[in-house]
């Protein structure tokens, strides 16, 4: 009974914790006018601005993830998330994020990922 007391415990905090990080979207931003898919704009914005040299097989932030598919992003997705909105990535002297792109990432984040 204490075990499933502690385990149940557990899984409500991991929960609480999940919601309160996935609702930290900024209320400035108007999702309205993105279509955030990872097909539609995201792959290109990651491209572009993440894997040329970082975030591929060989790139000097492989350890730190690689993100060429949809899948390996998504699985990603808080730690680069977490890096960018505090102005750490990309690093200083790459290709930097507009405030449209921030906007596009956080957008996707918000309609839950989508690939199509």
């Amino acid at each position: 009974m204490k075990q499933t007391f502690v385990f149940l415990s557990v899984i409500m905090l991991g929960c609480v914790t999940f919601s309160m990080v996935s609702c930290d979207s900024d209320p400035n931003v108007d999702c309205s006018e993105y279509n955030s898919t990872y097909d539609s704009n995201m792959k290109a914005i990651i491209n572009a601005k993440c894997v040329q040299s970082c975030h591929v097989v060989g790139g000097e932030a492989e350890a730190n993830g690689i993100y060429t598919s949809y899948a390996s992003m998504k699985s990603n997705f808080s730690q680069a998330w977490e890096e960018i909105s505090a102005d750490r990535m990309p690093k200083p002297g790459s290709p930097q994020l507009t405030d449209a792109e921030k906007e596009a990432w956080e957008c996707w984040k918000n309609a839950g990922f989508p690939e199509k």
